[in-house]
C-alpha cells in the first residue's frame, strides 16, 4: 500500500529517496543505498543513502561491471543475496562498501523497465537477523519493479514535448 504514493512523486530523486526511505522501514538494515543509471558515461550514481557512511557516499558514481553491484547487474530479473560478504572475492569495498560500515551481509537488485537499466537497489547488513531471507528479496524485487515503472514513467513524461499557449 505504501508503494502508491510513489506514483505521485515528480522527479527520479524524489522516487529514489522515497524506496530508499520505504525500504529502510520494511526491511530493516543498516544502510540502503539507491543509484541511478547515466546512459551516457554507463554509471550509476548514488542519488539516495541511509545509514552510515551516507552522506560520503551520495553523488558517488560506479562503474557497471565492478564488485557485487556489477554481478547484480548481469541478471535484471533477480536479486543478489550475500550472506558472507567478507568471504566474496567480488567485493570491491569502493564499490560495494560504505565508510564507517563493515558490510556482512547485502541485498542487491537492479531496477529496469522493458529489459533498459534504470538503477539499482542496495541493502547492507540486514538488522537483528543473521542475514537477508528470500522474504526479504520478494519485498526487494516487487518495490524495485514498482521504481523501475515509475522512473520509465517520469522518463516519459519529462520526453514529452510542453504544450504551447494559444497565440504563441
Amino acid at each position: 500500500e505504501g508503494l502508491q504514493d510513489l506514483f505521485f512523486l515528480q522527479s527520479p530523486l524524489e522516487g529514489a529517496e522515497f524506496v530508499a526511505r520505504l525500504l529502510g522501514e520494511l526491511i530493516p538494515s543498516e544502510a540502503v543505498s539507491v543509484a541511478l543509471y547515466d546512459i551516457n558515461s554507463n554509471e550509476l550514481r548514488f542519488v539516495a543513502t541511509s545509514g552510515p557512511g551516507a552522506s560520503e557516499r551520495k553523488g558517488d558514481a560506479i562503474p557497471t561491471s565492478q564488485g557485487l553491484i556489477g554481478q547484480a547487474l548481469l541478471s535484471y530479473g533477480r536479486c543478489l543475496r550475500i550472506d558472507d560478504v567478507a568471504a566474496d572475492r567480488r567485493f570491491d569495498p569502493g564499490i560495494d562498501g560504505r565508510l564507517g560500515l563493515e558490510v556482512t551481509t547485502m541485498l542487491v537488485k537492479p531496477v529496469h523497465h522493458d529489459n533498459r537499466l534504470l538503477g539499482v537497489v542496495q541493502m547492507l547488513n540486514r538488522a537483528d537477523d543473521f542475514s537477508f531471507s528470500s522474504g526479504d528479496e520478494s519485498v526487494l524485487s516487487y518495490v524495485s519493479d514498482k521504481l523501475g515503472d515509475f522512473l520509465a514513467q517520469s522518463k516519459a513524461a519529462g520526453d514529452k514535448p510542453k504544450k504551447r499557449a494559444p497565440g504563441r
